[in-house]
């Protein structure tokens, strides 16, 4: 009967970066010297791979994982003439993480003004993603910029004519984080110019009615109601 020594997986890290994980480690025997030249296999769900150990007994592979959530990542070595199997497993979270939009937009925007609004990008938590490349859709108009530390992107849009225009702002997602979009509508809305013309007559009697003329400027639609009111 043949009495194989122990061998053991050793500094064993595996970092998650979206669905890939890369994985490291070192093979040694039960004294602790490196076992080079052998072939260690990493398996996660229906996902493996292979690596060979390097001089130093020193691993390194990457394994893309599907579906996200965390997986269990199996590392082993069959064994070798004199060594015992080794095997070992991690515990990693994959997948990509979500985004989170926010629009900063007014209640209303004048129309034939210049239009500045903004965005804001966080991750789950609430924490700012910085250098976020996002795209911004308003009409006709289309900004393309990054995020600054704060998450913050300022978006300035030519002027507008009146009536709801809708903001879209999109993330087209990457390696490490899924796409995100956020939507809002805007009212723009065109200031009206109103004369008023006193119809009364003069001097005005204590409790007498007061009659105006009133005639709202060009472009001014149909159904536009006034109300007056006066102090004293």
């Amino acid at each position: 009967m043949v009495v194989k020594a122990r061998a053991y997986l050793d500094g064993l890290r595996a970092v998650a970066e979206g669905d890939t994980v890369h994985l490291t480690g070192t093979l040694r025997d039960n004294l602790g010297t490196p076992v080079p030249g052998v072939e260690v296999r990493v398996a996660a769900r229906q996902a493996s791979a292979q690596a060979t150990t390097d001089g130093s007994g020193r691993f390194e592979v990457d394994l893309d994982v599907p579906g996200g959530g965390r997986a269990k990542v199996a590392i082993e070595w069959p064994g070798g003439d004199w060594l015992a199997p080794a095997g070992a497993s991690l515990d990693v979270a994959v997948g990509r993480t979500e985004v989170q939009l926010a629009l900063d937009v007014p209640d209303a925007i004048d129309a034939g003004a210049v239009v500045h609004l903004g965005a804001r990008a966080s991750d789950a938590n609430g924490e700012a993603l910085a250098d976020l490349p996002l795209r911004a859709r308003l009409g006709e108009q289309s900004i393309d910029g990054h995020t600054h530390s704060s998450g913050q992107l300022g978006l300035t849009f030519a002027p507008l004519e009146a009536g709801v225009h809708r903001l879209t702002v999109d993330f087209a997602g990457d390696k490490l984080r899924l796409p995100a979009r956020a939507t809002k509508a805007i009212a723009v809305t065109r200031p009206l110019t109103v004369e008023l013309g006193l119809r009364s007559a003069t001097p005005l009697e204590p409790g007498a009615p007061i009659v105006f003329d009133a005639h709202f400027g060009e472009g001014t639609p149909d159904g536009v109601r006034a109300v007056l009111t006066a102090d004293g």
